[in-house]
């Protein structure tokens, strides 16, 4: 049986902040389950509490590896040593590739949960940053669709740091830039349907061009994958980070995020950019 495998980007730093001897756990048991997924020693099984596609392997009796599988690719995504806690971080967990932006997402199902956090705020007057945005809009931003709704009641900036547990991370990413007003949203709206343009129709291409998913060749292990040099990544510019990187402002302008969201990359692009116009 053929098959991919890939990591995300949540499942490296896990991985990283592992100590040496729960890493070599982890790399055996990922090398055990790649030569043979059937290995009654991997206990590969399908998680019944969650998605249809969301499964785990066994590193020992506490320690489990989640992963997901979409098309020929399986995605590494989280790892620990307590079964029932990590169980419950793949609760409600989905992976599918957006029909509208061609991106492959990593999100919650689980909106009831998220509205049940923000319902404190269904009341107010106050007018929501998205309520107005047209569905076939959000869609473009990487909404996936049964989320719509719930995005249009956020009301304030506690409610949208509390969607950042549930979206993908692309979507997260536009709805920032939405929420915080650096950019018109008609000018973000056109930068990103630029980039569909030119997405590819292969999943596997697709995931290989993705900021925050890695492919692990045949001929790599876990562990080589996991300190393979992957600096391109760190200067990769979203959609939304390029505008803010080569447009035309006037005065300065604030750039909020929570970390690893690319400010300083951001920051960066932005130093060149502007020094090569002085030049």
């Amino acid at each position: 049986m053929h098959f991919n495998v890939a990591y995300t980007q949540r499942f490296r730093k896990i991985y990283r902040d592992l100590k040496k001897p729960e890493q070599e756990l982890v790399d055996k048991a990922v090398e055990l389950w790649q030569q043979n997924p059937e290995n009654p020693g991997s206990n590969f099984e399908k998680l019944t509490f969650t998605g249809d596609n969301i499964f785990s392997i066994r590193a020992n009796n506490a320690w489990r590896i989640i992963m997901a599988k979409f098309d020929d690719t399986y995605f590494l995504l989280h790892t620990g040593g307590q079964h029932d806690k990590t169980n419950d971080w793949a609760r409600n967990k989905r992976i599918d590739r957006n029909v509208t932006t061609g991106a492959i997402q990593i999100y919650s199902g689980a909106v009831e949960e998220f509205m049940e956090k923000i319902s404190r705020n269904y009341e107010t007057t106050e007018k929501g940053p998205f309520e107005d945005l047209p569905e076939e809009d959000l869609l473009v931003y990487g909404v996936p669709g049964e989320w719509i709704e719930s995005v249009r009641h956020i009301k304030t900036e506690d409610d949208f740091m509390v969607l950042w547990d549930f979206l993908p991370e692309d979507a997260i990413e536009n709805l920032q830039v939405l929420f915080d007003q650096s950019i018109d949203p008609k000018v973000l709206l056109a930068q990103i349907k630029q980039e569909i343009e030119s997405r590819p129709e292969d999943v596997l291409e697709q995931i290989k061009i993705q900021p925050g998913l890695f492919v692990i060749s045949e001929d790599t292990s876990l562990l080589e994958a996991m300190n393979e040099d992957i600096s391109v990544f760190r200067f990769y510019l979203h959609p939304s980070q390029k505008l803010l990187a080569y447009g035309d402002f006037k005065g300065s302008m604030k750039v909020t995020g929570s970390a690893g969201t690319g400010k300083t990359v951001v920051a960066m692009h932005r130093a060149r950019f502007l020094l090569e116009r002085m030049s």
